[in-house]
């Protein structure tokens, strides 16, 4: 019975079909589990008459990405076994003996090694495999037995890939790379990624929109001369910007109104440590809802700097009015001079005062400009699987997937 086209190649599998091997073994992918690659060092102690081959993708990002594990390497390499390298190399090619593959290598930061009913290979031809064998090593032949096959490959033909070795000097720096930024655990990174698909935090902050919460400080020496406690206590060094019930802030409240409830539609709280999560199914939506938020701040900022430049001159003479009676009485040093009479009248010290409580238009255009809404994505980290406060709320929130009640699997090492 013929082999299968279709069919599946897992670490185990690989290990197995070396372990068969009575000529040669022919294996490149973008790096070399442990398990391989002591079944290669095996296979190169215990038999003699095999030839090996090996080629990966010596680079540490490889194996951050699930491809293989450093142990491989070093297993090769303590075993004095040749390793070559063909960087970015990230399909995988198994030949033993007279048979070869073709195979999708399984980035474990993704997916678990595949089993029998995962097709991720391609079992080819003994022509294909032979067209294979030269390209990575054209100094070997399927059957050397065959006077025209052997004669069709020339001695000075060179490899596509593999054709430098990896240095042990290469090796160390894997490793010292490996130590610095190792792999996060496949398991845990596999399980972030299920929580990922289906939501990711979202920062909302709307920026000086709360106008009336801006205020204009009163000068010192202005304050100290006001001889009513109950007004000096209400003023309290400054004075508001602009008035509460002001046609204004009321504008900027509805923004205010607006951003609030987008928090409470599309949002929801997993504790003042994490902030608060975005169902993706919903993203979208939520990213329309922020575009009309902010053009409704962009138009108000159009039409803002004529309106509150007026609203904060008129509330600059209210201020100058409740302050003139006490300066009229003892003006400070600093306004002498400039009254430019010894008998100040109430108009000229309420204009003088609005000439110095008055914010420069630079202020009003610099507060204007100011205001926006940000929006900030952030993903789920490694940490907050660890954080059993978090998973339970996570929980409490999706209750209908189950995948993200896989709490144990989530901080479970990667499988042997």
């Amino acid at each position: 019975m013929s082999q299968p086209t279709f069919t599946f190649i897992s670490n185990d599998r690989i290990a197995e079909l070396i372990s068969e091997a009575k000529t040669r073994v022919i294996y490149a992918a973008p790096n070399v589990s442990d398990k391989i690659a002591a079944q290669l060092k095996h296979c190169g102690i215990t038999k003699d008459d095999v030839m090996l081959r090996i080629v990966i993708d010596a680079d540490a990002e490889a194996l951050r990405l699930g491809f293989g594990e450093v142990d491989g390497i070093k297993t090769l390499a303590d075993a004095n076994i040749d390793i070559r390298k063909a960087p970015g190399l990230r399909i995988g090619v198994l030949i033993v003996d007279e048979r070869a593959w073709v195979f999708s290598p399984t980035p474990e930061i993704i997916f678990d090694q595949p089993d029998d009913e995962t097709f991720n290979a391609v079992e080819v031809s003994k022509d294909f495999a032979q067209q294979i064998l030269v390209s990575i090593a054209p100094d070997q032949s399927i059957d050397k037995d065959d006077p025209i096959e052997a004669a069709v490959i020339p001695d000075s033909k060179e490899p596509e890939i593999g054709r430098e070795r990896v240095t042990p000097n290469e090796i160390s720096v894997i490793q010292q790379e490996i130590k610095e930024a190792p792999p996060q655990k496949f398991d845990a990174t596999r399980q972030i990624r299920v929580y990922q698909s289906y939501f990711q935090f979202v920062d909302i902050h709307l920026e000086k929109c709360s106008l009336n919460s801006h205020r204009i400080p009163v000068p010192p020496d202005l304050l100290k001369l006001v001889s009513d406690v109950e007004v000096r206590q209400r003023l309290t060094a400054s004075y508001r910007l602009v008035d509460r019930d002001s046609e204004i802030v009321r504008d900027f409240n509805g923004i205010i109104f607006a951003v609030n409830k987008l928090r409470e539609d599309f949002t929801k709280s997993v504790g003042k440590n994490h902030g608060r999560i975005l169902k993706r199914s919903e993203k979208t939506e939520f990213e329309k809802r922020v575009t009309a938020i902010k053009t409704m701040i962009e138009t108000a900022k159009k039409e803002l700097v004529e309106s509150l430049t007026a609203e904060i001159e008129g509330n600059c003479e209210r201020l100058a009015r409740v302050l003139a009676p006490d300066i009229l009485q003892s003006p400070p040093r600093s306004m002498r001079y400039a009254l430019l009479s010894d008998e100040p009248d109430h108009d000229s010290v309420c204009e003088l005062l609005v000439g110095r409580l008055r914010p420069s238009g630079t202020k009003i255009a610099d507060l204007v400009s100011g205001m926006k809404l940000d929006v900030i994505f952030k993903d789920i980290t490694f940490d907050m699987l660890n954080d059993k406060d978090f998973v339970a709320k996570v929980h409490k929130l999706f209750p209908n997937i189950e995948q993200l009640h896989r709490e144990d699997a989530a901080l479970t090492e990667r499988k042997s």
